[in-house]
C-alpha cells in the first residue's frame, strides 16, 4: 500500500479533482506479503476454522461460493450453518465443509463460539429467521466477522444505530445499494459520493467499509485505501459472495484489521483478472475467480 500519486489520482477520479492526499492510499503487490506464510510443521487447526452462515431456500449457491473461496484462500477447516434444503447441494459441490442445518439456536451459539472467523449475510435472505439469525450474531460473536449482504439490509432496517465493538475487527462489504440503505440515502448520491460513503459508514457502525463498484473503497474511518485490482468481468451475480469468503478465508488464517480488508479485496481482484485473462470479461462467472484463486495464490508462494 502507498500514498496515491497524482498519475493515480487522475485515473481515478479526473484531472480537476481536489482531494487531500494526507490518508489516501492506493493498495498493491506488497500487501500480499500480509497472507501468513505456511508452515511445515502444521495441521488444520493451525489455519483456522471459518464458519459461513449463508443461504436460505431460495439461494443456495452464495454459501457454495463464499465456502469454496474461504478454502481457497487456505483456511484449514469451513463450517456452512445454512438452510436444510441446501445440504445435498453442497455436500455434491463440496466435500470438503462441514454443513450445519440444525434450526434450534443453541446450535449456533455454540459454532460462534468455536469459529476463528464469521461469514454472515450471503444469500441469507430477509425473512423471520435471517433476522434472528443475524441478530443472535450481532449478540454473540467473539472473532472477526465480515458482513455481506442480506446481512447488511437486516442491519439498516432492523438495527439502524448498532455500533459495533472496537473488538474485534468487523468488515462491511456493501455494494451501491446497500451501502444506501445503510446510510438512509438515495444510490445516486452514493455513487457520487463513494469515498465520503466509505468513511461515513465506516464511523457510524464502528467498522472497516469495503464499497463495491467499480473500484473498490475501503476505509477504516480515517485512512482510505484505493483498490487498483479488477474488471468489468467481476460485475456478476456471486463475485461479491467469493469475496466474503476470501475475507473469511484470510481472517481465519489470523489476517485482520485493515491489512485483512486490504489484502483480501486486492487478491479477489487479481484472481479476477486472472479470470479475465483465461476467458474473457463477457463469458467469466463468479466460480471462474475460485478457479484463478489458485493460481494467484501459487504465484505467490513461489515469490
Amino acid at each position: 500500500m502507498h500514498k496515491i500519486t497524482f498519475s493515480e489520482k487522475v485515473k481515478y477520479f479526473g484531472s480537476g479533482a481536489e482531494l487531500s492526499d494526507g490518508k489516501l492510499f492506493v493498495s498493491d503487490a506488497d500487501d500480499l506479503k500480509n497472507i501468513p506464510e505456511r508452515k511445515d510443521d502444521s495441521h488444520k487447526g493451525t489455519y483456522g476454522t471459518a464458519l459461513i452462515i449463508a443461504g436460505s431456500k431460495l439461494y443456495g449457491g452464495a454459501p457454495a461460493l463464499s465456502a469454496e473461496a474461504a478454502l481457497r484462500s487456505g483456511c484449514g477447516m469451513i463450517k456452512v450453518y445454512t438452510h436444510e434444503d441446501n445440504r445435498g447441494p453442497l455436500l455434491a459441490r463440496l466435500p470438503e465443509c462441514i454443513i450445519i442445518c440444525d434450526e434450534d439456536p443453541g446450535v449456533l451459539e455454540d459454532e460462534l463460539v468455536k469459529a476463528d472467523s464469521l461469514v454472515l449475510g450471503p444469500g441469507l435472505s430477509a425473512d423471520e429467521r435471517a433476522k434472528q439469525i443475524t441478530g443472535m450474531v450481532l449478540n454473540d460473536f467473539s472473532c472477526p466477522l465480515i458482513v455481506d449482504a442480506d446481512a447488511l439490509n437486516i442491519i439498516a432496517s432492523e438495527h439502524g444505530g448498532y455500533r459495533f465493538p472496537d473488538d474485534p475487527t468487523v468488515i462491511f462489504t456493501p455494494h451501491i445499494g446497500e451501502a444506501a440503505r445503510l446510510l438512509g440515502k438515495e444510490p445516486v448520491f452514493i455513487k457520487e459520493n463513494k469515498l465520503a460513503a466509505a468513511k461515513e459508514i465506516a464511523l457510524k457502525c464502528n467498522v472497516i467499509t469495503v464499497l463495491k463498484d467499480s473500484v473498490t473503497f475501503i476505509s477504516d474511518g480515517e485512512s482510505l485505501i484505493i483498490n487498483p485490482t479488477g474488471n468489468s468481468g467481476m460485475a456478476t451475480a456471486g463475485s461479491g459472495d467469493v469475496l466474503s469468503g476470501i475475507l473469511g478465508g484470510l481472517a481465519a488464517r489470523g489476517l485482520e484489521g485493515v491489512d485483512l480488508a486490504v489484502t483480501g479485496v486486492y487478491l479477489h481482484g487479481l484472481a479476477g483478472d486472472g479470470a479475465a485473462a483465461g476467458l474473457g470479461k463477457s463469458s467469466m462467472i463468479a466460480s471462474d475467480i475460485v478457479k484463478a484463486l489458485s493460481d494467484v495464490l501459487k504465484c505467490h508462494e513461489l515469490i
